[in-house]
């Protein structure tokens, strides 16, 4: 049971222009091939039992079924949906707000330069003091993210609607790469434009690193990488997850099941004042939260929901207590 390694080298160039979980497994257990050195100079046979053939190609298996477990229901849903429509032109935004710094502003004025004045465009407020006149319809909703941009999506009939966090910075050119994103991707339901940290650092650019593993390797999206959601997609998952923390993930593994999740790679700014103090700590954090919560949505989506729930409170313990 050996495979030359030599013999997968021709997918490299293929990996590394469209990168895949189960075939970079392989490039890494591949590298398991050399012990077949050292079983002919300890045993003289060249060779693997099936234990080590196993524990070589197990982690690959393992990668490829996690990378395609949305496909049996993605398949199910293209076969009783076969037009999707690409509606280049039907996109709006919601930004969620609760006491929003003074960018906010400057970000509405940004997205209106290439919006233009008649495209949708709700800022989902859960309570603020004041907010500024702007070119925005402004939504009162219930606080926790999820509920606001659940509410902000209600307020509009776009069928794609860009998810900007109040602190994000686009990038020039913005919606011209989603428009040509949904022309290459008619079955996508969800992009990610991907993030920068405006003052990066070895530890903000580990966590850009890992955002965007996550998302090419998991599809799995964070909400300040600016999530661009089909409407039709959510419509027969659940809709979008109104929950106070985790909606971002819940989102990401339903629309998973409805189309492909592409990675843009036309990354925004975003603020890095809440990573510059405890990073490892904030890192360990948001580890454990997301898999505490992955762990109790395979229970169902009570479990789901009670855990959103718990875990708002512990990683925003002040404004819980309100």
């Amino acid at each position: 049971p050996i495979v030359h390694f030599w013999y997968l080298a021709w997918l490299a160039p293929l990996i590394a222009l469209r990168p895949s979980f189960g075939w970079t497994a392989a490039s890494i257990t591949s590298a398991g091939y050399f012990l077949a050195w050292w079983s002919k100079e300890r045993f003289g046979a060249w060779g693997f039992d099936h234990g080590t053939a196993a524990l070589l190609w197990t982690p690959v298996l393992l990668a490829f079924a996690a990378q395609h477990r949305a496909w049996p229901a993605r398949v199910l849903h293209a076969l009783r949906n076969p037009a999707a429509a690409r509606q280049t032109d039907d996109i709006g935004v919601v930004i969620p707000t609760l006491d929003p710094g003074p960018s906010l502003p400057g970000l509405v004025t940004d997205l209106r330069r290439e919006l233009g004045e008649q495209a949708p465009l709700v800022i989902a407020d859960a309570g603020s003091p004041a907010l500024p006149a702007m070119a925005a319809e402004i939504v009162p909703c219930e606080r926790g993210r999820g509920n606001q941009i659940a509410a902000g999506i209600a307020a509009m009939e776009s069928e794609w609607v860009v998810i900007v966090h109040a602190d994000a910075t686009p990038r020039a050119g913005w919606l011209e790469d989603l428009r040509r994103g949904i022309e290459a991707h008619p079955r996508a339901s969800l992009f990610v434009f991907g993030q920068r940290f405006d003052h990066p650092t070895f530890g903000t650019t580990l966590i850009e690193a890992m955002n965007e593993l996550r998302v090419i390797f998991g599809g799995v999206a964070f909400g300040d990488q600016t999530m661009v959601v089909r409407r039709s997609a959510l419509a027969t998952c659940g809709g979008f997850p109104a929950q106070p923390l985790m909606e971002d993930v819940e989102a990401s593994l339903r629309l998973a099941t409805r189309g492909t999740v592409v990675y843009l790679a036309s990354e925004w700014r975003v603020s890095s004042v809440k990573l510059q103090r405890h990073l490892p700590r904030r890192i360990l954090l948001v580890l454990r939260l997301v898999a505490t919560y992955q762990l109790a949505r395979l229970r169902g989506p009570a479990h789901a929901a009670a855990c959103a729930r718990r875990l708002y409170g512990e990683y925003y313990p002040a404004s819980a207590s309100r």
